[in-house]
């Protein structure tokens, strides 16, 4: 994984730690950085298009999917009990 990482890409790394977000950056492309997120229970992967112009604003979008995931995971459990 290169070291020169974009203000963007710098950004959502300082916001998924100041949240309690365990992330690890894997691969970065010319369009979109990829990353593993964990919290909560959830791992998942997340991309990170280069061409974003208001990051504040997808970085809410981010905690917003984050939130319906782990929504989903607790009906999932629920059917299952």
């Amino acid at each position: 994984m290169k070291k020169d990482f974009s203000k963007n890409e710098r950004y959502a790394m300082k916001f998924f730690k100041n949240n309690g977000f365990e992330f690890e950056a894997l691969k970065q492309y010319n369009s979109k950085t990829k990353f593993k997120i964990q919290k909560d229970g959830l791992s998942y992967e997340w991309e990170l298009p280069v061409g974003v112009e208001d990051i504040k604003k997808y970085m809410s979008m981010f905690v917003y999917s984050h939130e319906q995931k782990l929504e989903i995971q607790k009906l999932k459990e629920q059917l299952n009990e």
